[in-house]
């Protein structure tokens, strides 16, 4: 697990929500898919029950990296 600065502002998943504008199901599912990182964008609570806490500033990081990516060829090209 990485670790982050010290100075990292965490989030309960509400004021994540709000302040990326990603849905829940979003945000779980590149949590779960390898996507944002523990340590880095998130990190879990102390027990199973805790709230996950967000690093929004380094999902954003994410999500900016990901629209810099070139986009896939499309299976229907017309020839």
């Amino acid at each position: 697990m990485s670790e982050s600065p010290p100075d990292v502002e965490w989030m309960a998943t509400g004021r994540a929500l709000r302040a990326t504008g990603l849905s829940r199901s979003t945000l779980h599912r590149w949590k779960h898919d390898g996507l944002l990182e523990e340590g880095i964008h998130f990190k879990p609570g102390a027990t199973p029950k805790s709230p996950t806490r967000w690093n929004v500033s380094a999902i954003e990081d994410a999500i900016r990296a990901r629209r810099a990516l070139p986009l896939r060829p499309s299976s229907g090209a017309k020839e």
